[in-house]
């Protein structure tokens, strides 16, 4: 009722989903927003069936946009959500394993997250990474909704329909991420062969993130030189892969979540550092149903064929995928936390000038702690110094 009937009709509303990216896309076209128009985004993850409500009661008359974020977990919350906030704008960002216990596998994952399409207003817009091709098929149900890609509308159509433009790194999709380079600084990206933007974030995912943010900016008017510029000034939100400098060691703040898909961006991020010592503070990644044991294995694989120098362990998931390879020889040494404190004491320990610290696992395990427990650890270390 309130978005329907109270909420200012002038107020338009964007509604971002999907497994990765959905609080720092948020974060983004929040910040490519805020200096041409009066607006707010979902304060922390207000992304559930409290958080969604609450944010679009926080809108006020004069608001020219409100950015709304939502999560699931189980079949058919999105879909939920998505039907109180009926959307003039809508985001599907990257999708992976995730919350398999309600949404059972990939396919599961890519059906409820494009459920928000279904309730994008008809003379509204839709931004879907389409580099999963379970999106893909999800996204092929549903184009009879929407205009053509090309925004030519047929005059003889009786129904408006939302435009839709797909995004990602596969030829197929009409924004097209290319020629991306990253480091443990920043990320630098092509679009379409023409607009080349820097977001200061490491991960050659953040190129997806800042494509939907830019896409939506671009659909409000703003100019890709205005949008390229704002993106460089970009700080993301605490544990969104945040850069933290510590007295010669870089932090990266990735703690607020983690599947098997984010995890193997982080991984490759740091394999591409070359240059210093790597420490990975890895936590268990939670709700990922009876494949959790073999997902656990396989990102420890990866963090030990990446040549990472330190795994510290955290959790018992993440302990149970471990002790295999501790009993062999490897050139990457494993240390084991059954919790976050401990993790907290054995990272600090063994850190020294110049390592490359990430730091990421599922909200639950509370490696929050761990990042601020770092801060306060080098903190007084070079207090005494």
């Amino acid at each position: 009722h309130y978005r329907r009937k109270v909420m200012h009709p002038g107020t338009v509303v964007i509604a971002i989903t999907g497994t990765n990216g959905k609080t720092t896309t948020k974060a983004m076209l929040d910040h490519l927003l805020q200096p041409s128009f009066k607006g707010r985004a979902a304060p922390k993850s207000f992304n559930n069936a409290i958080g969604v409500p609450l944010t679009l009661l926080s809108a006020d008359a004069d608001d020219r946009y409100l950015i709304v974020e939502i999560g699931s977990n189980s079949p058919g919350e999105v879909d939920a959500l998505a039907r109180i906030t009926q959307p003039n704008a809508a985001v599907v960002t990257s999708i992976g394993e995730a919350h398999l216990e309600g949404l059972t596998d990939f396919n599961g994952v890519a059906k409820e997250k494009a459920s928000l399409l279904d309730h994008v207003r008809s003379d509204g817009l839709a931004v879907v990474n389409i580099d999963q091709p379970p999106m893909e098929r999800q996204l092929a149900e549903r184009m009879h909704r929407f205009a053509p890609e090309t925004g030519h509308l047929d005059p003889s159509d009786p129904q408006p329909r939302a435009r839709i433009i797909t995004i990602g790194t596969c030829i197929q999709a009409k924004i097209r991420v290319a020629i991306v380079e990253a480091d443990i600084r920043e990320t630098t990206f092509t679009l379409q062969d023409r607009i080349c933007a820097t977001v200061p974030m490491p991960g050659r995912h953040q190129a997806i993130n800042a494509a939907a943010a830019l896409t939506i900016a671009r659909w409000f008017g703003i100019s890709p030189d205005r949008i390229v510029s704002r993106l460089r000034s970009f700080v993301p939100p605490e544990g969104r892969a945040r850069l933290i400098e510590l007295e010669g060691i870089i932090l990266i703040d990735d703690a607020y979540n983690a599947n098997p898909a984010s995890m193997d961006a982080a991984v490759e991020t740091l394999r591409s550092v070359t240059d210093a010592r790597r420490v990975f503070v890895m936590g268990d990644m939670l709700e990922l149903g009876s494949a959790s044991a073999s997902f656990h294995a396989e990102v420890v694989e990866s963090v030990l064929a990446a040549g990472i120098e330190v795994l510290v362990a955290v959790g018992s998931e993440m302990i149970a995928a471990t002790r295999p390879r501790m009993a062999t020889s490897c050139d990457t040494q494993i240390v084991p936390c059954d919790n976050t404190e401990c993790a907290a004491a054995a990272t600090a320990s063994l850190l020294r000038a110049g390592d490359v610290v990430w730091v990421k696992g599922s909200r639950g395990i509370g490696l929050d702690g761990v990042v601020r427990e770092l801060r306060e650890r080098v903190a007084a270390k070079a207090a005494v110094a």
